[in-house]
């Protein structure tokens, strides 16, 4: 019995549940130039984050975040030497008491003349406040022209670009 019990327990899939998640903040120049991913649980944390985050001049005060019911998750893509550079969360659940945090960061199109100058790409959101430790899964992407959608599948190459057309546009 104790067997069927053990074989039972580990054969069982666990399903991941959807984490409603609001956004707080989206740009291209934070003061912040090391990757990063914190989790933010009290106000003053969120304060002396936001502090390294904005402008030294910006009067910009932090977006409120109830922290009796939410905490903050910032990612940070740090530095990047050329523009074209982007992140993104697309996705927050849990399974078993962990939070999976997806982040995917966009590199330049292949081909794509890059404009000059540095970003510091991040995003930041509120999520139901919870003690698990989340984990972050990163994912990089790159798509193959500036014009087409990324399309991703299941398949070997997960994130890519579907095939350039001919010159002209038509289809030969």
């Amino acid at each position: 019995m104790v067997l069927v019990l053990c074989v039972t327990a580990c054969t069982t899939t666990t399903k991941s549940t959807p984490v409603a998640w609001r956004f707080l903040a989206k740009g291209f120049d934070s003061r912040i130039e090391q990757p990063q991913r914190v989790v933010l649980r009290t106000a003053t944390e969120w304060r002396e984050f936001w502090s390294r985050h904005s402008p030294a001049n910006s009067t910009n005060k932090p977006p409120v975040v109830d922290f009796k019911r939410e905490m903050v998750v910032a990612v940070m893509m740090g530095l990047q030497k050329v523009g074209g550079h982007d992140l993104e969360i697309v996705r927050v659940d849990t399974t078993n008491d962990r939070t999976r945090i997806l982040v995917v960061e966009y590199e330049p199109a292949l081909g794509a003349r890059p404009r000059k100058g540095g970003t510091t790409p991040y995003q930041m959101i509120a999520i139901p406040r919870s003690s698990s430790r989340p984990r972050f899964v990163d994912v990089t992407a790159r798509p193959k022209a500036p014009w087409q959608p990324l399309r991703i599948d299941n398949g070997p190459g997960f994130l890519k670009a579907p095939p350039k057309r001919a010159a002209g546009g038509a289809s030969r």
